[in-house]
Formats: structure tokens, C-alpha cells, sequence
């Protein structure tokens, strides 16, 4: 069994690397830094156990949520 070469890996890696394409950026190309989801202004009205909360809009409408990680 043949094990790769520390170089033809290293030559790889460098040649990658250096390439001509253009690298990825995050904050180019859609025109801005923003969320695709709508913003939402809330007022934190009622806090209730295992993480449910309740939560009013500026322009009144209420809602109950779960905390999570969205």
C-alpha cells in the first residue's frame, strides 16, 4: 500500500490556492447585508416557563412563541 506524498499534496493545496477564480465573499453580489425574512419590532409583554413567551408588534397584533435558536 502506497501512502500519498507530503509534495503532491502541498503542490495541490498551493496550486488551489493560488487559482485564478475569484474567491467567494459573503457580503458581495446580492446587493447588501440584509435578511430575507421580514423585520419585526416586539415589545416582550409576558414571560412564561420553559421558554414561552408573549409579544406584542408595534402595530398591536400579540403573539406567543417558543424560544429557540431561530
Amino acid at each position: 500500500m502506497r501512502r500519498p506524498l507530503f509534495g503532491s499534496t502541498a503542490l495541490l493545496a498551493l496550486i488551489v490556492g493560488l487559482s485564478l477564480m475569484p474567491h467567494a465573499l459573503a457580503n458581495s453580489g446580492s446587493g447588501g447585508n440584509y435578511s430575507v425574512l421580514p423585520r419585526v419590532v416586539t415589545t416582550v409583554i409576558a414571560l412564561a416557563p420553559r421558554g414561552l413567551a408573549t409579544i406584542r408588534t408595534m402595530e398591536g397584533a400579540t403573539y406567543e412563541v417558543v424560544k429557540g435558536t431561530t
